[in-house]
């Protein structure tokens, strides 16, 4: 008689989960498809609009500066060398260690 008793208990229980399981399925199932059925109108869109400020355009020349601080070197160097062998024992007045060159 237990064992019957625990069989129908199990039965029913089972029947009903059954049960609420196909009614919820059937409640999303009406509302999907009235949600399909509802024509759903778009919100009106507004353009944006912003507001700038407006300079007017006026023709110039610009000329950029740059002001930096560092040590310019040359990327080509010149040695100069005497074509005969010996010692310098005096140099020119003018002469400058760096300085420019004048062909000649």
């Amino acid at each position: 008689m237990r064992f019957l008793r625990q069989g129908l208990l199990g039965l029913f229980i089972l029947s009903l989960t059954a049960g609420l399981l196909g009614y919820a399925g059937q409640v999303i199932r009406d509302a999907v498809e009235a949600r399909m059925a509802h024509e759903t109108k778009a919100p009106e869109r507004r353009e944006r609009v912003f507001a700038v400020r407006t300079v007017t355009p006026e023709a110039e020349t610009v000329t950029p500066q740059l002001a930096a601080f560092g040590r310019i070197e040359s990327r080509r160097t010149l040695d100069i060398r005497a074509q005969v062998a010996g010692e310098i024992v005096e140099l020119a007045e003018g002469f400058v260690e760096g300085g420019t060159v004048e062909a000649g």
